[in-house]
């Protein structure tokens, strides 16, 4: 042997465990325990990358009503009460609420269908466009009031 270099021994080839490659007996773990893994790193089968739930899932049409509906009692506060709390009142219902469950709603419908088991229907485009205009003329009706209020101050 040279200076520098140190010295190989040949050892014998170390097998793997018993188990782990090809076999059909489970491996047994080093505490005596079998594992029934698919593929031997300790998952199920089909837990693995793409594995999602099969339930179907559609819009969530409750946000557009609950809009629809803030909209509506907006108009009505509004045009109910002649002051210029019916009318703040009125337009908050119109541009907060009837707005906001509008936009919440796209941002949901948006995260729903990432879900391959969505289930699209016509009828929900056409629920979204009515809310938002019910929303936009409450909106036009309570600012109407609440200028018409303040011109009288």
């Amino acid at each position: 042997m040279s200076a520098g270099f140190p010295s190989v021994t040949a050892s014998a080839p170390s097998s793997p465990a018993a188990g782990a490659f090809g076999s059909s007996e489970p491996a047994t773990s080093a505490f005596g325990s079998s594992s029934t893994s698919a593929d031997g790193f300790g998952s199920q089968p089909g837990a693995g990358f793409g594995a999602t739930a099969t339930t179907p899932t559609t819009a969530p049409v409750a946000l557009l009503y609950g809009s629809i509906a803030a909209s509506v009692v907006g108009i009505g506060v509004a045009l109910l009460l002649p002051t210029l709390v019916g009318g703040a009142i009125g337009w908050v219902l119109a541009a907060l609420v009837g707005l906001g469950l509008s936009t919440f709603f796209t941002v949901r419908n948006a995260q729903r269908q990432a879900n391959p088991w969505y289930l699209y229907y016509g009828w929900h485009t056409v629920v979204y466009r009515a809310s938002v205009v019910v929303a936009l003329v409450a909106v036009v009706v309570a600012a109407g009031r609440l200028a018409l209020v303040l011109g009288r101050m």
